[in-house]
């Protein structure tokens, strides 16, 4: 789901299971001839800095849980079977901590990392004018005629399903 890699692109934390692969932030969408939108590209960068972003962005390839670890676009990579005690016990050290602290902590964070407001703005305005192109829409729906949005194979390999999408003559 697009929309959910961009939420979870501005999330203070993210963890992966390994086999789990990681869809590319941008993949449907620059493959479908528009940028992510709700500022992806903005957090996206900050995350994993420009040549990585960049790989991401233009090989609209899938990531592993691994990679996405290396990468910066994931916190940890946690088997699953532990992944439900060390996202429990990471919640309850926190939890532990005087709540004036964590909020001034996320704060002091967030003010030399987050996108200011207009450069989320500019995103979402190039991503409203892209999504309408002719081309957008021909291969969104292509997208669709495979499976996309749907359980199964395109959605579950979908870099692999961009790579195979013809580009416009």
């Amino acid at each position: 789901m697009p929309g959910g890699r961009e939420v979870s692109s501005s999330s203070p934390a993210t963890c992966a299971s390994p086999p789990a692969r990681t869809p590319s932030w941008a993949s449907p969408k620059w493959e479908s001839e528009h940028p992510p939108g709700a500022g992806a590209i903005q957090h996206l960068t900050r995350l994993m800095g420009r040549g990585r972003a960049l790989e991401a962005v233009l090989t609209s390839s899938d990531f592993d849980a691994d990679l996405a670890e290396r990468y910066g676009w994931v916190n940890r990579a946690v088997p699953d079977a532990g992944l439900d005690a060390f996202v429990a016990g990471v919640a309850a050290r926190i939890g532990g901590f005087p709540r004036d602290a964590l909020i001034a902590a996320k704060a002091a964070v967030n003010a030399v990392s987050l996108p200011a407001p207009a450069e989320v703005r500019a995103d979402a305005a190039l991503f409203q004018q892209l999504v309408r192109a002719e081309e957008t829409q021909r291969r969104t729906a292509e997208l669709f005629k495979q499976g996309f949005q749907t359980r199964g194979a395109t959605e579950l390999g979908l870099g692999e399903a961009l790579g195979r999408l013809k580009a416009a003559d």
